[in-house]
């Protein structure tokens, strides 16, 4: 087998992916603790009254006393409207928690702020043992009846509890989202919601994998804040991912037009490319990403999407223009160079790639540009290396990116570190393949040789049979056959 000089290792490898698609905005736009206090409309009168002085407590900031209130009058949790109450007042109040299953308060003086407290505060408090979801099923075990407001509240407490301990809770994920999910399906039964209980449920939905539940609970909320952004963008990333793509349009273009900012306005564009992508509209994906470029002109992100477009259109001066493009626009900027690169090594086009450099290096005017540039070069070099003379190539241009850096980057940088790096790899790799080579070369002249000085035997020559005793021998074998 013939020695391989390609080079594999992970540390050396161009495996840089362009994130094109991003769901949505960071975190949710419903992470709220949970809705106004509700009404409790419902609930025995000396119950209403002890909620509605917490509730006045709680509004002034006095947390503590709101707490110990309730305590006092529902010391045994046993009431559900009351439990209920103590959950907002935990989730919404707590300066101090652990895992959501211990609390502490504080009464907050005026003009305190309760994030910052929970930022500051070092010592202790008194710790309260409260876990919602075994109080409420200890009361239905008992025949207690749930009020809507205690399983919207349970639901806006598993919801949080999955925000904040993913993955290291006391039960597992898919167990709090299921918990979570049934309290707000519960509440919705009994038509109580609001809309951000409605952005929660929502959410909980998706990460169940039940995008057509979803649909109808995020087109409830719209009902109530038909100019919800936030509902807009997820109905249309639901319509998306059902292949809905004319639905999805219309929605993006509402939120582009009316973005409160930037996060909103980068999310319905990106949907509607997505969505344009996926049917290969060329003339929506120029009008979307023209939009983009637009709205960002500072940001390289949407020159970057231009030139994955025009790749997986296949349009191959398209895409030469839109990457001489972002690169000229942003020059040096190494992020923007290896993404190129990554899109079309993800399609292995490696010419393209070579092509894109041959013509940027020229160009390129800052030493901090040509270092760059040079610098993958050198690596999509070292990549496609098939011998020794390319990856030798490949050490030179890492080199020639050394003294570029060597003018812009300070003594001591990483990059010079990784530079070394490679030059030690790539020259083993060179060492390695020529010793392999010349061992298997060797091998070969020394089979050679032996075979040139063995003794020659000379080849045996059988003895005619004559031809009566062939025949006797046939027949013999015929009649045995026969015989047996």
């Amino acid at each position: 087998m013939k020695p391989s000089l390609r080079n594999n290792s992970p540390v050396f490898r161009l495996v840089i992916v362009l994130i094109f698609a991003i769901a949505m905005t960071a975190g949710s736009a419903f992470a709220q603790t949970s809705i106004p206090a509700p009404s409790y409309s419902d609930a025995p009168d000396a119950d209403r009254l002890a909620i509605q002085a917490a509730g006045v407590l709680s509004g002034q900031g006095k947390w503590r006393s709101a707490w110990n209130l309730l305590g006092d009058y529902d010391p045994e949790n046993a009431k559900p409207y009351v439990l209920a109450e103590k959950i907002r007042i935990a989730l919404d109040g707590h300066a101090q928690t652990t895992m959501h299953l211990v609390f502490g308060f504080v009464d907050l003086e005026a003009g305190e702020d309760l994030d910052l407290v929970r930022y500051e505060l070092t010592e202790e408090l008194e710790p309260f043992d409260f876990n919602p979801g075994e109080l409420a099923k200890a009361l239905e075990d008992k025949g207690e009846a749930m009020p809507p407001e205690l399983s919207l509240l349970l639901g806006d407490y598993y919801y949080n509890v999955w925000q904040n301990y993913q993955g290291g809770w006391i039960q597992d994920d898919e167990t709090i989202l299921g918990l979570g999910l049934e309290q707000y399906e519960r509440a919705l039964a009994y038509e109580f919601y609001s809309a951000a209980s409605l952005g929660r449920h929502s959410e909980l939905l998706l990460l169940l994998d039940r995008a057509d539940a979803a649909e109808t609970v995020v087109r409830k909320a719209l009902e109530l804040e038909p100019d919800n952004n936030s509902f807009r963008l997820r109905l249309a990333e639901i319509l998306y991912t059902a292949q809905r793509y004319e639905e999805v349009y219309p929605l993006a273009d509402k939120v582009i037009e009316t973005a409160a900012d930037d996060a909103e306005l980068n999310d319905a564009y990106i949907v509607a490319i997505k969505a344009a992508l996926d049917v290969l509209d060329a003339g929506l994906l120029d009008t979307y990403i023209s939009g983009l470029e637009k709205s960002f002109p500072t940001d390289y992100m949407p020159g970057l999407i231009r030139h994955l477009v025009a790749v997986q259109l296949q349009d191959a001066e398209g895409a030469d223009a839109a990457a001489d493009a972002v690169t000229l626009a942003f020059p040096g900027n190494p992020d923007v160079i290896r993404s190129v690169l990554s899109t079309w090594l993800s399609g292995n086009d490696t010419d393209s790639g070579f092509r894109y450099l041959d013509r940027m290096i020229p160009l390129a005017t800052l030493d901090e540009a040509k270092a760059a540039l040079y610098f993958y070069w050198a690596l999509l070099g070292s990549e496609t290396a098939e011998t020794t003379d390319a990856l030798a190539a490949a050490i030179v241009d890492v080199v020639t990116a050394e003294e570029y850096f060597k003018k812009t980057y300070p003594e001591g940088h990483e990059v010079f570190g990784m530079i070394e790096e490679l030059k030690t790899e790539w020259a083993g790799s060179i060492s390695a393949y020529e010793e392999a080579v010349a061992e298997q070369s060797a091998a070969i002249a020394a089979a050679a040789e032996a075979a040139a000085s063995a003794p020659e035997v000379p080849a045996e020559v059988p003895a005619e049979t004559p031809a009566e005793e062939t025949d006797d021998a046939d027949t013999t074998s015929a009649a045995s056959e026969a015989w047996d």
